[in-house]
C-alpha cells in the first residue's frame, strides 16, 4: 500500500511539473467536488477566517500555484496544510509554502481539506480527489 501511495504521489509531481509551464497560469482555485464531497463532516457553522486559520471546513478545494515558466523546474508538490484537524493553517503552511516553491521552480499545490469532525477518513479522501483531480486535468 505504502509503494502504491509512494507511486501515486511521484506520478503527481512529474506530471504536473511537466504540464505547469504549458498552462502559464500563476495561480488558479477549483473546488474538490462537483457538489457535495462523498461524505459529510456534520459541521454546520459557517467557514471563516481567524487569526490566518480556516474554522469550519465543509467544502474541499485546490489552488494550483505556478512558477514563472523560465523559471519552473518541472516539480510539483501538493501541500496539506496542518492544524491539528481544529482548523487549517492554510496561509502560513500552505500559501506561503507554495510561494516558497514556487521562488525555486516548483508548483505548488494548496489543498483544503474539510476537517473531519469525527470523521477520520475525510481529509485522505479529499487528498486522494486532490490527486485525482490534477492527474486528470494533466496534459
Amino acid at each position: 500500500m505504502i509503494c502504491t501511495t509512494l507511486t501515486v504521489v511521484v506520478i503527481f509531481m512529474i506530471v504536473v511539473g511537466l504540464v505547469s509551464p504549458i498552462w502559464g497560469q500563476k495561480k488558479f482555485s477549483m473546488p474538490l467536488w462537483p457538489e457535495r464531497a462523498v461524505e459529510q463532516n456534520g459541521i454546520r457553522a459557517i467557514e471563516v477566517i481567524e487569526n490566518h486559520h480556516l474554522i469550519n471546513i465543509t467544502q474541499g478545494g485546490i489552488t494550483v500555484q505556478f512558477p514563472k515558466v523560465d523559471e519552473a523546474n518541472g516539480a510539483a508538490i501538493l501541500i496539506c496544510p496542518g492544524g491539528g484537524y481544529r482548523f487549517e493553517a492554510i496561509y502560513d503552511e500552505g500559501f506561503e509554502f507554495a510561494n516558497w516553491l514556487n521562488e525555486h521552480g516548483i508548483a505548488g499545490s494548496v489543498l483544503k481539506y474539510c476537517l473531519p469532525n469525527g470523521h477520520a477518513s475525510i481529509p485522505l479522501t479529499d487528498a486522494k480527489q486532490a490527486i485525482h483531480i490534477i492527474r486528470t486535468h494533466a496534459v
